[in-house]
């Protein structure tokens, strides 16, 4: 596959990758694994991340559990006993007010049963339990009588029951009553309650809510829409308490902790007032249950069993100290420009960062999301989705860094195949692990260019069969290559008998032009050592003439739409080539220009030859020549004055 391809191809699923997450957060509703997913996210922010709670005092539970049912007898307990019961709270112990997790939709069968209840009921400050019917699909219940309920403005906003349980007539006429309907998503757990239900054109709130409207003498509550940015849709006011629903009019229930958070004093010490009546006096009191036989244990994020009359205290609590979760109004649009944020800076990440940053940019904004989120959760009480962010970096991650890996892999390739010819495999190695080059792409860098060109040639080629030729011409190059590739150099070309080399590309190398003359120099020194070899093989001696020039030029792949290569190109790149041509005349075999010999350090001293003017270039240039190599009996060269010292 083609570099382009793959960035196509990987471009095209990051976008669709974000338009897909923008889809799923319009949509009512997302596909059931990826809700699975935010409610575990949601369960995993409530369980270790709500602020820690001390046990509540101001509400107690009155339990009837399975020592109460041991020595009391089987449920239901006669209703003359429960009256009883509540005689005690209220009269004997003082409590504030009392709640009951009971219903009571078929009349006692002895009516005195019923009537002991009713003045209980009356006597003491005491609020019955009605259930609404939630779901859809299933035969509308009604069962009993509902107490009169409240008439709220704008009650097409408010959720519709689709069935309820009462109580007997009796008792629906003699107290005040509140729902105990409970939402139960799709994983069996309650995270949810409406806190107020429409039933025949009447509204009925939960219970406690009802037990704070009856208990400070609250006005009926009212709907709001906040326009604050962060606001949810709908807001139910009973000043001074506020609670924040979702478009379903349900509230989030603010679990404080682990079953059992609230202090819990069996029915029976009640009934044999066998309690420390400072536990109970002015105290809330809800009457429910813990025992597994009466079945209102539920699942919750902190429990799979979890007593259903403690969901009415967590709400309670809430309630009284203003401490509700949320998600706002603009959750999906917050949720959504979060993702566009994240999606630019991932993919800037990935075409203009290298592959060790562009792996960790991620995971790094995902650590942020995280804590952001539970920072906002923990101490501004936002449930903002947590895992539609961090699923689109997951795809992010998934379709880019192995798109990224192959192209990595397909660049290394491209980059061996263009350079394996040119410079030492360590050098590739190293410009594959140098990001910053600009890589094959024709640029304009400081260089310096070599040409090199064995003199008498053309006699000496004359004189050799084809074979001999070519086995002398590599006995020659073979050396002058690896010399060049020793010292970081470039081959360019190789032309018939000459060659020509440069340095300061691919790789950056501030020494360019040292390197160039110290393997000018080296040349020199193995071809004294080779032609000595070359005399006892029958071959003529070689002589070679070395031009050496720095500056300004344009290295790259150039070429045409059939052939293209790595090369240099410049005026300098031209001087170069003038220089190795003037060797003959100046009888020395390197010539280095100007900017070449003021790039030189000490170890390598130079003598000034003095100006020369070269075919097809107005100005002159100044010509030096490294001291040890320079051929001082020439007469045009030894008439030169020096140059100014460098």
């Amino acid at each position: 596959m083609q570099l382009h391809s793959i960035t196509s191809l990987r471009l095209g699923l990051s976008v669709s990758a974000l338009l897909l997450s923008f889809t799923l957060l319009l949509e009512d509703g997302l596909p059931r694994p990826l809700t699975q997913l935010e409610l575990l996210a949601y369960d995993w922010r409530m369980t270790l991340f709500s602020p820690p709670q001390e046990i509540d005092t101001r509400i107690v539970i009155v339990d009837i559990d399975e020592r109460s049912l041991e020595q009391e007898g089987q449920w239901p307990w006669p209703r003359t006993r429960l009256a009883e019961l509540l005689n005690t709270l209220g009269q004997h112990y003082q409590t504030s007010i009392i709640g009951l997790d009971i219903l009571f939709p078929e009349p006692a069968r002895q009516p005195h049963q019923d009537q002991a209840l009713k003045q209980a009921l009356e006597r003491n400050q005491t609020l019955l339990a009605e259930l609404f019917q939630l779901e859809t699909g299933t035969r509308s219940l009604q069962a009993a009588k509902l107490t009169n309920g409240l008439s709220i403005p704008s009650p097409q906003r408010i959720p519709h029951a689709r069935g309820y349980i009462g109580n007997n007539t009796l008792l629906s006429t003699s107290a005040q009553a509140g729902h105990i309907s409970i939402d139960v998503d799709e994983d069996g757990k309650v995270r949810r309650m409406p806190p107020v239900l429409s039933w025949n054109n009447q509204q009925y709130l939960s219970l406690p809510l009802a037990i704070l409207q009856q208990l400070f003498h609250l006005p009926p509550p009212t709907l709001h829409s906040p326009d604050s940015w962060l606001a949810p849709n709908l807001e139910l006011q009973s000043p001074p308490f506020k609670l924040p629903l979702n478009d379903q009019g349900r509230l989030l229930i603010p679990f404080q902790g682990r079953a059992g958070h609230y202090l819990y004093i069996p029915a029976i010490d009640v009934l044999k007032r066998q309690v420390e009546p400072a536990l109970l006096q002015d105290r809330i009191i809800l009457v429910g249950s813990s025992a597994t036989g009466l079945y209102d244990l539920i699942s919750t994020p902190w429990s799979k069993h979890y007593p259903g009359v403690e969901v009415h205290a967590n709400i309670l609590s809430a309630l009284l100290d203003n401490h509700l979760f949320h998600q706002p109004a603009n959750s999906s649009l917050l949720t959504g420009s979060l993702c566009l944020l994240l999606f630019s800076l991932i993919m800037f990440s990935y075409t203009q960062l290298n592959i060790t940053l562009s792996t960790l940019i991620p995971a790094l904004l995902a650590c942020c999301w995280i804590i952001l989120n539970i920072y906002n959760w923990q101490y501004h009480q936002l449930a903002l989705p947590l895992t539609p962010p961090l699923l689109l970096i997951l795809a992010l991650v998934l379709i880019n860094s192995p798109a990224l890996a192959l192209q990595a892999t397909r660049q290394r390739q491209l980059l061996y195949r263009h350079f394996q010819d040119y410079v030492p495999r360590a050098v590739v190695e190293q410009l594959i692990k140098d990001t910053s080059h600009q890589g094959i792409q024709p640029e304009r860098r400081d260089m310096t260019v070599l040409f090199m060109d064995i003199r008498g040639f053309t006699s000496i080629a004359e004189r050799l069969s084809p074979g001999q030729l070519a086995n002398l011409m590599n006995k020659v190059l073979s050396p002058v290559t690896r010399i060049i590739h020793e010292q970081g150099g470039t081959i360019d070309k190789y032309m018939g008998d000459a060659v020509m080399a440069f340095w300061g590309a691919p790789l950056q190398q501030p020494d360019h032009a040292q390197r160039a003359v110290d393997t000018a120099l080296e040349i020199l020194d193995i071809l004294t050592e080779l032609n000595q070899s070359l005399h006892h093989q029958g071959f003529p001696p070689i002589r070679v003439g070395i031009g050496i020039n720095t500056g300004n030029m344009t290295v790259g792949n150039m070429g045409s739409d059939f052939r293209v290569s790595y090369t240099v190109i410049g005026d300098a790149v031209n001087i170069a080539a003038r220089l190795e041509s003037l060797t003959k005349e100046y009888q020395s075999d390197i010539l280095i220009g100007s900017s070449t010999a003021e790039a030189l350090n000490r170890r390598t001293p130079c003598r000034y030859l003095g100006p020369a003017t070269i075919k097809g270039r107005k100005k002159t240039i100044h010509i030096y020549a490294p001291t040890s190599y320079q051929n001082t009996t020439d007469a045009k060269s030894a008439s030169k004055p020096d140059h100014p010292p460098l």
